[in-house]
Formats: C-alpha cells, sequence, structure tokens
C-alpha cells in the first residue's frame, strides 16, 4: 500500500491504550507518532502526562513548551502538519496518537488563530464562573453551535469562545467555519478506541495509583519548587493542582 500521502489517528479517551496502539501501528509500518496530547507538550510534566519516556519509536511535539507558556491548537496544528512532512519526506508513516479532540480538529479541519487573549475580561469570566453564574446559557445565546458543542462543565473552553465573540463581534463556530486544514491534501485513517465503561474507569483507577506511586508527587513539588505559579497554563491539568493542595496540607492523600 502506498502511504505517500496518508497519515493515520489513533483517538480515544484516557487509559484506552492510544499509546500502546500508536507504537504497535509505528514499527509494523514504519512510521512516527506525532503527539496530539495538549498536557505532553509540557516540559518537566512527564509522570502526570504520562509522556512516552526512551519510547521504541519517535515521537513528536513531546516536552517542547514551557509550563508557562500557553499553547493554543490553532500552533499546534500548524507544526502537526509541517511533522506530517517531515515524517513523510523519510519515508515514514506519520502517525498522530492523542485524546485532545481539539488539537486533532484543528489538523483535520483547521483552526482559526484567534484574537489575543483579554486577561481582564478572562479574569472576570472566571471570577463570574466561580460564582456559579451560567456561562453557558451566555454562550447559547450568543452562539447556540459553540454551545451545543462544549459541555456544560467545560468552562476553560465556554470562556474562550466567550472571549472570541466578545474581542471578534463574531461566534467562535463562524470562524471555525471559515477555516482550512494547515494539512490539506492528506487523507486521514482514524483509529478510535473504545472500551466497557467499567473497564475504562479500572484502568484510569490503576494509572491514577501508579502515577502517584511512580514519582508525580515528586514531579509536582520540583515544578512548584522552581518557582512555577499553580495558575501556570501547564499546571491546568487534572491532577496537578490537587496535588498541590495536597503538599500544602489542605487535602489528605487518600483524595488524590
Amino acid at each position: 500500500m502506498d502511504f505517500a500521502e496518508i497519515a493515520i489517528i489513533v483517538a480515544g479517551p484516557t487509559a484506552v491504550g492510544k499509546t500502546a496502539m500508536g507504537i504497535a501501528l509505528a514499527e509494523r509500518l514504519g512510521g512516527e507518532i506525532v503527539s496530539a496530547d495538549a498536557r505532553q507538550i509540557y516540559r518537566g510534566m512527564v509522570v502526570g502526562t504520562c509522556a512516552p519516556v526512551d519510547p521504541p519509536v519517535l515521537h513528536h511535539l513531546v516536552g517542547y513548551l514551557d509550563p508557562r507558556e500557553r499553547s493554543s491548537a490553532f500552533h499546534w496544528a500548524k507544526m502537526a502538519a509541517a511533522k506530517l512532512e517531515d515524517i513523510r519526506s523519510r519515508g515514514l508513516v506519520p502517525i498522530v496518537v492523542g485524546g485532545t479532540g481539539l488539537y486533532i480538529r484543528a489538523l483535520v479541519e483547521g483552526v482559526f488563530e484567534g484574537p489575543a487573549e483579554d486577561e481582564k475580561l478572562r479574569k472576570s469570566l472566571f471570577e463570574r464562573a466561580a460564582r456559579g453564574e451560567d456561562l453557558h446559557s451566555e454562550l447559547e445565546s450568543v452562539d447556540p453551535e459553540a454551545a451545543k458543542r462544549i459541555h456544560p462543565n467545560n468552562t476553560v473552553r465556554i470562556i474562550r469562545a466567550l472571549e472570541v465573540y466578545r474581542a471578534s463581534g463574531k461566534p467562535i463556530s463562524e470562524n471555525f467555519r471559515e477555516t482550512e486544514s494547515p494539512a490539506k491534501g492528506w487523507t486521514f485513517v482514524k483509529i478510535f478506541l473504545d472500551r466497557k465503561r467499567e473497564e475504562l474507569y479500572r484502568r484510569i483507577d490503576e494509572r491514577t495509583r501508579a502515577l502517584l506511586s511512580g514519582g508525580w508527587i515528586d514531579e509536582t513539588r520540583a515544578l512548584l519548587d522552581s518557582g512555577l505559579d499553580e495558575r501556570a497554563p501547564g499546571m491546568n491539568a487534572i491532577g496537578y493542582i490537587e496535588i498541590a493542595r495536597y503538599l500544602r496540607g489542605e487535602i489528605d492523600r487518600d483524595r488524590l
């Protein structure tokens, strides 16, 4: 089979087995992996993000960004598209692996380069969310299409959609429709992995216990000791804030 303009995408929920599948495909087909994980991009956050350590095949876009810097699907997709070209130029098969759906969609369908973040507006929206105000309903009134796509509990994406609307005067869904994929011309073979809910929850529990006993607490402590603010973009990942609270004595170990 000619893989000249074909890239494989392996997607699915946390702990479903994406990494193992991606590596198996890369070894069998002669490929390299492009990580589509929005947390594995950060340096010094290996344990808590399950970033690959000494993998048998080369992984791209892992650990390239300082945790103090903010990433975006737009910039990641541009870099990922360039990696696809690089991998193909060396006669190998690119395999995109990850659980960040927005990143994968940005690569396949395109994503717009949104307006610069308005820190004052963003802070205000987060404060309103913390007070329990229904920002999802507010989004629904200005961009019902985005509101249908974004879960009411996904505060970060709701706030970003409202921020884009306020800054550009256009709904974020309209901006998305006007975009073009940075990987135009590629054919994507999509593999979505899934497991029964009970099994998936068991695997997540087992992984969490293994990470906590395998250095996640020490990793978080080292990040904080280096001066990293808990509000840094890289720390906005499940587990790190909770561990930081544990290290301050605010919660017990059994709540991690």
